[in-house]
């Protein structure tokens, strides 16, 4: 990893943490004639264990749908063979709102354990999703509240969580990048002077919103899989049906994705719309699926695809 690259003009890709290197290299060493496959078996099990998590909500036929739609997201697709970050993290991200809604249910501290595991691993592909962990933290002290756990279990909650991502964080980028590569690199020298130019980020919030969903370049970048999220969300609030947990807590998230990354790209002018937010943006597709599947009003027509199969429908009529 010490060699002429770093002699180039820098444009920050150099500089991120060694995930990709690191697997490239273990894939080689281990035999395999292609480094990269790790990125297919990645995307191999995710696609597996969503259409399962899918499942466990709704019929498997909207799974199967669900399911196909997210694999038909364009900019989605190409990244599940190009050698970068962005899918591996996404699929990190999503199984960490996976297993901390799971604990807001069921209340076992090694499934939040096991999130904050996983939060680590999306720190260390992308280290700016260190500001999605510290994003969650409310839910797991709002949820902590709620069943009145106490302080003490309130604190070790938040630092199981939290800890894995600030050690990760700390190593791949601090020790790493400071310590270990040639070059010197500041991250405070890059943040935006007029931080608080309320203008300028709201610009920058339209610009996301234009220019990579409601556009045709949006359409081309994603789909329609934004559309059809927004069209059921729609739906669901004109039924006047409320949501449950799961989907409010899904729903945060994706909110949350959506505001800190255009917030991140106007306080560290290096991130751009055109590349930092939009393929930031792909961890928005898995929690759109687990969304959708857990309101109601998708819920319920599974629940009537189920009385059809078994013949109850006919009965009644």
């Amino acid at each position: 990893m010490l060699n002429s690259v770093f002699q180039l003009p820098q444009n920050g890709n150099s500089l991120k943490p060694p995930f990709i290197t690191c697997l490239q290299v273990i894939y080689k060493f281990a035999g395999f004639p292609f480094g990269q496959i790790w990125l297919s078996s990645i995307v191999i099990c995710f696609s597996i264990f969503l259409y399962h998590a899918v499942s466990a909500s709704v019929h498997r036929i909207i799974a199967c749908l669900l399911l196909i739609f997210l694999l038909a997201v364009p900019e989605m697709y190409a990244y599940t063979f190009m050698i970068l970050y962005d899918y591996s993290n996404a699929v990190f991200f999503f199984l960490v709102v996976f297993f901390c809604i799971r604990y807001f249910k069921e209340q076992h501290l090694n499934e939040l354990a096991f999130a904050g595991l996983l939060m680590g691993f999306a720190v260390y592909s992308r280290p700016e999703t260190l500001l999605l962990c510290c994003g969650m933290l409310p839910l797991i002290l709002v949820n902590a509240v709620k069943y009145k756990v106490g302080i003490k279990k309130m604190f070790a909650a938040a630092s199981v969580f939290l800890l894995p991502s600030v050690l990760c964080y700390t190593v791949a980028v601090y020790v790493y990048i400071h310590y270990y590569l040639p070059v010197g690199y500041s991250i405070a020298a890059q943040v935006n002077k007029n931080i608080f130019d309320i203008k300028a980020a709201l610009a920058i919030f339209a610009e996301a919103s234009t220019s990579l969903i409601f556009s045709s370049q949006g359409i081309i970048y994603y789909g329609y899989f934004i559309f059809i999220f927004l069209a059921i969300t729609v739906a669901q609030l004109v039924a006047k049906r409320q949501l449950n947990a799961a989907a409010k807590n899904y729903l945060y998230c994706i909110l949350l994705v959506y505001l800190v990354y255009p917030f991140l790209c106007h306080v560290l002018p290096g991130a751009t719309v055109d590349y930092t937010v939009k393929r930031a943006f792909l961890k928005l597709f898995p929690l759109m699926v687990l969304f959708i599947a857990n309101i109601s009003l998708v819920t319920g027509f599974s629940k009537w695809i189920t009385r059809w199969e078994l013949g109850e429908n006919n009965e009644q009529l």
